[in-house]
């Protein structure tokens, strides 16, 4: 079973990367691709590099999925 990154603090990202002979600036991108931008695959993580996010697919899951449902008003609120 692999291991979910979301919920990882920036420092617990930063010894992961360093572990995996990333740069240390990798953890702070995948802090931001976390945190602030919402994705659910390291595909869509366009700043890393292919190896990186293979390496990182190959071990390790963001923990993260697409809603199942969204339902959207005539007024343009999701939820």
């Amino acid at each position: 079973m692999k291991v979910s990154l979301f919920g990882k603090t920036i420092t617990e990202l930063a010894g992961i990367c360093k572990d995996l002979g990333m740069p240390g600036y990798t953890a702070r991108q995948l802090c931001e691709w976390m945190y602030q931008k919402d994705v659910v695959s390291f595909d869509d993580m366009s700043n890393l590099s292919k190896k990186t996010r293979e390496i990182l697919k190959e071990n390790f899951e963001l923990g993260l999925s697409e809603p199942e449902k969204v339902q959207i008003s005539s007024d343009g609120t999701k939820k």
